[in-house]
């Protein structure tokens, strides 16, 4: 006899860094007494790629559950994410996993015309900072401190919430919910590090974007680390959004004096990099704190 399940909800988690939309690095896995309430009950979770899916057994109806989502109505998963470079490419404060997490709930939220309810991400530090029905369970949810965040999916009758699924087996399943939790790209001033290591007697550096020129200044030169190569910075006036596949497509203009009697000026194009993950750099800039994409172009 092959035993079959319903699915009760799924999230889907979005990046607006990756160029498929979906946040490939970002996992979500029940926590604490969430997790013992799905394997008493016969409720599972499942990520298939960036899906979260909550699915559970028809032949238990859920109905030993019913009492417990009465008094305790919703789920908790803790959100983790594979990628070291997480916060380098997503719009979240730097230094805010020292001391706050992320916090995203169903509560109180609408579905669009789809029946997708989108879930908004605020951050918290503490308990006090939750919604008054999940700060009573907090210290019960037995939290890492290696999570990005919380996502509590709440369960009852409510608009917006997952409704409760009937403790007869032979009743037809529950309308599935669904719900996405979408993250912003991190926008940097973009910074290229120049190096003329060929001597070129430059007289002007523009960055192009096609024919449009894009705001850069110039900055103080600079030894780059652990060399002794001289590099001039190049730091975009505006943020652009740091992606996988930057709609840019930055070209370095660079006019330069040709050795002859005759003063003359040569001009040449060079492709410029788009912004690695690995090399996003917070700093200091008079009593603000700016965070430049740091690219190395030699000439």
């Amino acid at each position: 006899m092959t035993k079959g399940y319903n699915l009760l909800f799924s999230v889907t988690l979005q990046h607006a860094y990756y160029a498929s939309g979906t946040a490939q690095d970002l996992v979500l896995e029940p926590v604490g007494p969430t997790a013992a309430f799905m394997r008493r009950n016969d409720v599972h979770a499942k990520m298939d790629g960036a899906n979260l899916i909550v699915f559970y057994g028809k032949e238990a109806g859920l109905a030993p559950a019913l009492a417990y989502l009465q008094g305790r109505n919703s789920l908790f998963f803790a959100l983790r994410s594979q990628n070291p470079y997480f916060f380098n490419i997503t719009d979240i404060p730097f230094f805010h996993s020292q001391t706050h997490r992320l916090y995203a709930t169903n509560i109180s939220k609408t579905p669009d015309s789809s029946g997708t309810t989108s879930l908004t991400l605020t951050d918290f530090a503490g308990e006090a900072d939750l919604l008054p029905n999940t700060a009573p369970v907090f210290k019960e949810l037995q939290i890492p401190d290696t999570i990005l965040g919380l996502v509590e999916i709440a369960i009852g009758r409510q608009a917006g919430l997952v409704p409760l699924p009937s403790a007869d087996p032979q009743a037809n399943p529950v309308e599935v919910s669904r719900f996405n939790l979408t993250f912003e790209s991190r926008k940097a001033n973009w910074r290229y590090l120049v190096v003329n290591k060929s001597q070129l007697k430059i007289e002007q550096m523009e960055v192009l974007d096609g024919r449009t020129q894009l705001s850069f200044q110039q900055g103080t030169p600079r030894l780059l680390h652990g060399t002794d190569h001289l590099a001039l910075p190049l730091s975009s006036v505006s943020t652009y959004a740091i992606q996988e596949r930057s709609p840019l497509r930055p070209k370095l203009k660079i006019s330069s004096a040709e050795g002859s009697s005759i003063s003359r000026t040569a001009s040449t194009m060079i492709d410029l990099p788009t912004p690695d993950w690995r090399r996003i750099v917070p700093e200091m800039v008079d009593g603000k704190q700016l965070v430049f994409a740091d690219m190395y172009v030699f000439l």
